[in-house]
Parts: C-alpha cells; sequence; structure tokens
C-alpha cells in the first residue's frame, strides 16, 4: 500500500499534507449501536453460561452484526474529516478482539482514516489546532445510548519522507519529536496515547480470538475490504495498483526466463555429460583391447608419448572418433603413472 500511494496520489507531494485520524478502538456495545440487536444480545446473554458473575461470555457475533457497526462507525469518522476539509484519502477498518471488564467478548473495531489536505486548509486546521499538529476531536454516533468515537488527529508534511509511514504504521512520539519535529501540547491523559499514535493500520492481535470468537471473525472479514479510498483517490491508487501489477508480472516474467534458461543449459550439460561417458566408455573398451599391441610395438619413455601417438593411431584405423581430451583420459585409465625419481 505505501508504495501504491506513493507512486498514486503522493507522486507529487509539493505543498500537500496528510491528516491521519486515529479513533480510539471501539469495542462492540451491547444491543448494538442503534439498540437494533438488542433482541440476540439478550437472547445470548440469558441463554449463555455464567462468566465471573455474568450471563454470557460471548456477544455481538452473529452475521452481519460486524459489518453493520463499521458502517455507522466510518460514516461518523468520515463526516468528521469532512468538517476539516479532508475529501481525498482513505478510511481503514479492521476487526479484532475485545474483552470487557465483566469478562465477555466481543468484536473490537479499528478504523482509521488518511486525508490529502492542501496547504491552506492545513493552515487553517494548524490554527485552528493551536502550535502543535496533534489534537484530539469526538465524533458523535447515532446512537439511542450516546456514543461516541474519539478522535486523535495529527497533520503531517506529505513532502517528508517518513510522514507517510507514520499515517499507515504510526510512532513513537519521541521519534515524530526526532525526524519530523513535531511536539505534543498539553498534558496527556489517555495512556495508550502518551507513548506515541497509532497508524491507519495498527497492529491487531487476531491471536487473542478464541475458538468461539475465530469462525465469526472469519465470516465477517471475509470478501471485506481493508480500506476503501476516497475522492480522487480512487482513480489515482487503482492505476498506481495496476502499474505496480504490471511491474510485479515483468519481474516475474524476466526471473522465470532466466531461471528457465539456466534448467535449460543444465539439461543441455547433463545430456553432453551423458554423451561424453558414453564414448568414452566405448573408447575404453577398445582401448583395452589394443593397448597389448602399443606397449609391444612402442618402447617405453618418459610421459609416454610413443604410447599416446600409436594408441590414436590404431583407435582411428578402428573408426573410432575422439579429441584429444579423451585421449589424455584413455591413458591415464589404461596405465599407471610413470614412476619418477
Amino acid at each position: 500500500m505505501y508504495e501504491v500511494i506513493r507512486q498514486g496520489p503522493l507522486k507529487q507531494t509539493g505543498g500537500k499534507y496528510l491528516l491521519l485520524g486515529k479513533p480510539k478502538p471501539f469495542a462492540e456495545p451491547f444491543c448494538g449501536i442503534d439498540g437494533s440487536w438488542e433482541h440476540n444480545d439478550w437472547l445470548s446473554y440469558t441463554q449463555g453460561e455464567t462468566v465471573r458473575g455474568h450471563y454470557s461470555r460471548y456477544f455481538g457475533c452473529f452475521p452481519g452484526r460486524a459489518a453493520e457497526t463499521r458502517t455507522m462507525l466510518a460514516k461518523a469518522l468520515l463526516d468528521a474529516a469532512t468538517d476539516l476539509g479532508a475529501e481525498n484519502g482513505l478510511i481503514t477498518h479492521q476487526v479484532g478482539s475485545a474483552q470487557l471488564a465483566s469478562g465477555q467478548r466481543t468484536f473490537l473495531h479499528d478504523l482509521g482514516l488518511i486525508a490529502e489536505l492542501n496547504e491552506e486548509t492545513a493552515q487553517d486546521l494548524q490554527s485552528m489546532a493551536g502550535e502543535g499538529p496533534l489534537w484530539k476531536g469526538i465524533a458523535p454516533l447515532e446512537s439511542v445510548k450516546a456514543l461516541e468515537l474519539r478522535i486523535r488527529w495529527l497533520l503531517l508534511p506529505a513532502d517528508h519522507s517518513s510522514s507517510l509511514r507514520v499515517a499507515l504504521a504510526g510512532s513513537s512520539m519521541s521519534n515524530l519529536r526526532k525526524h519530523l519535529g513535531l511536539h505534543e501540547e498539553g498534558s496527556e491523559t489517555e495512556a495508550s496515547h502518551s507513548v506515541g499514535i497509532q497508524g491507519a493500520l495498527s497492529w491487531q492481535p487476531t491471536f487473542l480470538l478464541d475458538d468461539e470468537m475465530w469462525f465469526p471473525y472469519v465470516q465477517e472479514i471475509q470478501n471485506r475490504r481493508l480500506y476503501r479510498p476516497l475522492g480522487s483517490w480512487r482513480v489515482s491508487m487503482t492505476a498506481a495498483a495496476a502499474d505496480a501489477r504490471k511491474s510485479i508480472d515483468r519481474k516475474f516474467q524476466r526471473v522465470q526466463a532466466e531461471r528457465h534458461a539456466r534448467q535449460r543449459q543444465q539439461a543441455g550439460n547433463r545430456q553432453r555429460s551423458r554423451e561424453v561417458e558414453k564414448r568414452r566408455a566405448d573408447l575404453l573398451n577398445v582401448a583395452q583391447e589394443l593397448w597389448s599391441q602399443v606397449v609391444m610395438e612402442e618402447p617405453s619413455r618418459p610421459g609416454r608419448p610413443g604410447h599416446r601417438k600409436r594408441l590414436a593411431e590404431l583407435l582411428s584405423a578402428q573408426g573410432m572418433v575422439f579429441s584429444h581430451r579423451d585421449l589424455r583420459w584413455l591413458m591415464q585409465m589404461l596405465a599407471p603413472p610413470t614412476d619418477r625419481p
């Protein structure tokens, strides 16, 4: 995703800013945000086993429940971003595991938003937020329980090499101060934010999902997109992703062609090696029959040049085809090396 955004909407970063909106992870509420799941949750509550004095350990796992909650949360986050002047960007959503203080378990919704802002809008936001680029906001939900999204906003210069990485993966406050020169104003009251800020794609510890939660989780995320581009980012990210796939395809084809060429070369080498072995085996059978004649006709001298020459003449007379290397190999096989003083 990083490369797709870099080669797509952020290919030109001059005069652009990134707005990161990161809501606090939202646990599925009992009865749902708008109360429409009251019957299902009370059914789970009355018919489930007791855990720490509470009925039913699990709720909110009915098919479609997480998707409905995601739609409501995404609308609230998008409305808040629109109020800040954001039109183009992307919104992310991940499902995780939540365990309430009562011991009950349900789904956790983790959203994030990255928006592209022009310099004028960014300056207006900077003036509104004060000296620091980091501020908090609240997005009310259409809920019977007065629920809300607590959002942390971060303004980043798009032309900085670390800005997109921070927006996607998050960063510690020390890293923000060191590499981006950003600092946080005011006191921090939330321990989860005191060590830094999470990116739009926070790590989800899915290993916390037990056997009762895992299968509803798989059903909820099946065929669900991790992110959804907004505004002009739809076209630019789609084009960049297509180019990236073509580039990957070209690299794959090149690697495959090189691998096939090596395989053909290795196959050819093996075939030639088998041919050499067969030819030398035939040569050795004929040369063994001629060797006694060679030894009787030619006197032995250091290096046995006479033997080698006479053997070549006799092999040629037999119609055998051989190379100089074949002849040297035959001499090594037919007679032990000459003793040297």
